[in-house]
């Protein structure tokens, strides 16, 4: 039996493309672009809790790393692969500053940096704006990934500048049901009577994160 010392939506947060419940095309999609990876900016877009911003992270940790970059520059330019914005940092005056690291990406560089913004459909429309600009302008090794809930409330102008990957539920029941039942019998003790997985599954609209959010709740209930 585990230990509930964190959240399980944390524990059993994946980390890499392949590691995630469901997405099937979006994760043959991203294997495909990390495999020959090129600047380019994404759109992530579909309901809470199915997992795009922890798969823009995962983008960030399985895209190749190259070391062609000399000891002087390696010193002076390494840097983290993943830079995450939220909604309420972003304004103009941001976006100048990403353009402000971009300058200091050299093409030889042996590392990408995926640049994530997070909820942009909440972002203010000049800073829609602005970000056409640096849109159009990537560094050697820079991709920008936006995420939201939906993307009705962006400009054309933005969306036509993403590849768009809209993330769904659909299908993924069964390998959420599975994914659950595993949970549980990892964290639960071997005599507590397991719940109806399928039931949860279904009550929590077919949400990753919202099932094991639940099914945390009820390992909480077997300590009293």
């Amino acid at each position: 039996m585990g230990t509930l010392t964190q959240q399980l939506v944390d524990k059993y947060q994946p980390h890499h493309i392949q590691d995630f419940v469901g997405l099937d095309d979006i994760k043959k999609t991203l294997t495909g672009f990390i495999a020959d990876p090129y600047p380019s900016n994404w759109l992530f877009s579909g309901a809470p809790g199915l997992g795009k911003t922890s798969m823009a992270m995962a983008l960030a940790a399985d895209l190749p790393t190259e070391d062609t970059s000399d000891d002087v520059f390696k010193r002076l330019f390494v840097g983290p692969r993943l830079i995450h914005y939220y909604s309420n940092d972003v304004d103009k005056q941001l976006v100048h500053d990403i353009k402000e690291k971009f300058a200091l990406q050299l093409s030889h560089q042996g590392y990408w940096t995926v640049y994530l913004i997070d909820e942009v459909d909440e972002i203010t429309h000049p800073a829609h704006i602005s970000f056409l600009g640096l849109m159009e302008n990537l560094a050697a090794r820079a991709i920008v990934v936006f995420t939201c809930n939906s993307p009705d409330k962006l400009p054309d102008r933005l969306m036509d500048r993403c590849h768009h990957l809209k993330f769904s539920n659909n299908g993924i029941a069964p390998d959420l049901i599975q994914h659950v039942t595993d949970i549980w019998a990892r964290e639960a003790p071997p005599e507590a009577t397991p719940p109806n997985f399928a039931r949860l599954v279904t009550k929590n609209h077919t949400s990753v994160r919202g099932s094991i959010m639940e099914l945390e709740t009820l390992l909480m209930a077997l300590k009293v």
